[in-house]
């Protein structure tokens, strides 16, 4: 019985998130740090801890990719790089784009 690295975040709290999915649903899951000496920022991956509930966890993360955003939340996206960013932002976080630099509204 050896932990499985099941998913790599791009953000810090995008690995929270599927952490805590993975617990809420019984899933002993952990947050580690990768590395990331070739990348230029630093990584974290989500590994589950017993064998048995890798297949468990890779059907939440399936479930959980294929739920829609809800508008509510990410109201542009920028047009530079597609990230969805929310209402009170004017700059993309992830590239600095201004949102008047021809970021879309989202529907």
């Amino acid at each position: 019985m050896s932990p499985t690295r099941i998913y790599v975040a791009r953000h810090d709290a995008d690995a929270e998130i599927v952490k805590d999915l993975l617990l809420h649903a019984g899933i002993e899951a952990h947050v580690v740090p990768v590395d990331s000496t070739r990348l230029r920022f630093a990584t974290l991956a989500v590994w589950v801890a017993r064998d048995g509930d890798v297949d468990r966890a890779r059907a939440i993360l399936a479930e959980h990719d294929q739920a829609p955003l809800s508008n509510a939340y990410w109201s542009w996206r920028c047009a530079e790089c597609g990230e969805d960013i929310e209402e009170q932002f004017d700059r993309c976080w992830n590239c600095g784009a201004s949102r008047r630099d021809g970021g879309t509204q989202e529907d």
